[in-house]
């Protein structure tokens, strides 16, 4: 089958590889849609979550259709539309026994430190895999991200009335502002520096956006003098996370929802958070919330179709990295292995 290979850092090959074969609890799964994400260009540039993957089969953002079962498989039958959740914890260390499995101290994830989904064909185990049957492969796909995001609101709920910024609307940055709404916000705010991508958070129930390359973001403080409840931070971008903090409302919390270099840093004062009781909330990925994920989609709740920007083939895999890498995607880039 065809797939594409992290060889090693900045080293990716697409390329003929042997078809995976199912373990007794495993289910192979033709894979329709796997969407780009920065942690794969973090991967394939040498920064990693967890031990060294080379050589890897990046992709963890997928879903697709069963096509072949082990043979203790008894809850999925050949056809069925999956997505998956791509941690696989060891079940048996000491965050896995507190239910953070996300925090497994033998951390292994699909296309991460596993094969993933950018190949034609993926295995995964039976329990990481959720049905849908009401939207495409393409807008399934999206219930990983989505996933990470409910995790994150999980960890610093919205409260009703509240008031809340967003940092980034990208494709997550556009996901937590339709949670959030749902979530019983009374207003959500989102800043970003692309024009277009400001109308779409607008379509999807943007009570106010800011151009920060146009417009003084502090004009927001003129709408909501005493600040906000919730500030999340969906950039990446560590001078961006630093300038959020003036934002937040005494008691209020901020999100650290993007993935910033790993030898980053900022500036934040002490006694600020102290005096005004601000809680600094991070988010790792995604824990046991795929499947209310999926489910949240499949039921229209949470529209991802209107976030994807590029449909994209395995051959076109490393012009989508660098589309993302340079800031030049204007939303969620998919690649179907089948085409």
């Amino acid at each position: 089958m065809k797939a594409a290979v992290f060889e090693a850092p900045h080293k990716l090959v697409i390329k003929e590889v042997p078809e995976p074969v199912p373990g007794d609890n495993e289910v192979i799964v033709k894979v329709h849609s796997c969407g780009v994400c920065a942690t794969d260009v973090h991967t394939l540039e040498g920064e990693f979550i967890s031990k060294e993957p080379y050589p890897l089969i990046p992709g963890h953002e997928l879903s697709g259709e069963v096509v072949q079962t082990g043979k203790n498989v008894k809850d999925f039958k050949l056809g069925d539309k999956v997505a998956a959740d791509p941690i696989i914890p060891c079940g048996e260390c000491y965050y896995c026994k507190r239910n953070q499995q996300n925090h497994c101290e033998n951390f292994e994830a699909l296309g991460t430190t596993v094969p993933g989904g950018f190949a034609e064909l993926v295995s995964v185990p039976a329990k990481n895999l959720h049905k849908f049957n009401n939207v495409s492969f393409e807008e399934a796909a999206l219930a990983e991200p989505l996933a990470c995001v409910i995790y994150g609101h999980q960890r610093a709920r919205v409260n009703f009335g509240d008031d809340v910024l967003i940092f980034g609307a990208g494709p997550l940055g556009l996901l937590h502002l339709q949670l959030a709404r749902h979530a019983g916000a009374a207003r959500v705010m989102v800043c970003d520096l692309k024009e277009s991508k400001l109308e779409l958070a607008k379509e999807l129930g943007a009570h106010q956006v800011i151009n920060a390359g146009k417009e003084n973001i502090n004009d927001l403080l003129e709408l909501v003098p005493h600040g906000f409840d919730m500030v999340i931070d969906a950039t990446g971008v560590a001078k961006v996370v630093e300038d959020t903090v003036p934002f937040i409302k005494r008691t209020g919390k901020l999100m650290v929802f993007g993935v910033c270099p790993q030898k980053s840093t900022i500036k934040v004062n002490p006694y600020d958070i102290y005096r005004r009781d601000i809680e600094i909330i991070g988010v790792f990925a995604l824990n046991k919330t795929l499947g209310k994920s999926l489910k949240l989609i499949d039921n229209g709740v949470i529209n991802t179709k209107k976030i994807i920007s590029d449909r994209m083939t395995l051959d076109q895999f490393g012009r989508a990295l660098e589309m993302l890498k340079n800031g030049k995607a204007e939303g969620k880039i998919q690649i179907n292995p089948q085409l």
